[in-house]
């Protein structure tokens, strides 16, 4: 039975994005009267950023599948076989990675880590061990 868990999203995350395409924007409709063209290269500046940020970022959630978890956050897309799951841990990593929250969990696995920020953290732990256990036994 699959089981989806959204990312959480820090605020402050939130305010320093949306806080520096506001600031682009604002220059841009202060430039309209003095310089359109700047205007106008500025607040295409600041839409080009806010697409690429949805498209980076939206939808990020975490899916349990059947024998796999699904990374998904805006264009990414990774599995990792449950079986493969050497270790799972919560974590305040800054490093990049598919997760909107330095709220995270640290899943290591046989190709590598991964950082992940479910917005129910412990309740993905849980799930997500007792889906690696079952494998197991």
């Amino acid at each position: 039975m699959t089981h989806a868990y959204p990312s959480r999203i820090d605020a402050w995350l939130v305010l320093v994005i949306g806080g520096t395409i506001g600031l682009v924007v604002t220059h841009g409709v202060l430039l309209l009267r003095t310089a359109p063209l700047a205007a106008l290269i500025s607040l295409g500046v600041a839409i080009f950023t806010g697409a690429i940020v949805a498209v980076m970022t939206m939808p990020c959630r975490y899916e349990l599948e059947e024998n796999h978890l699904l990374i998904r956050c805006g264009m990414i897309r990774q599995r990792i076989a449950y079986a493969d799951i050497t270790g799972i841990a919560p974590s305040r990593s800054l490093l990049s990675a598919p997760a909107l929250s330095i709220r995270r969990v640290k899943i290591n696995f046989r190709h590598g880590t991964q950082l992940v920020s479910p917005r129910e953290r412990e309740a993905f732990i849980v799930d997500l061990q007792q889906r690696v256990d079952a494998v197991r036994a």
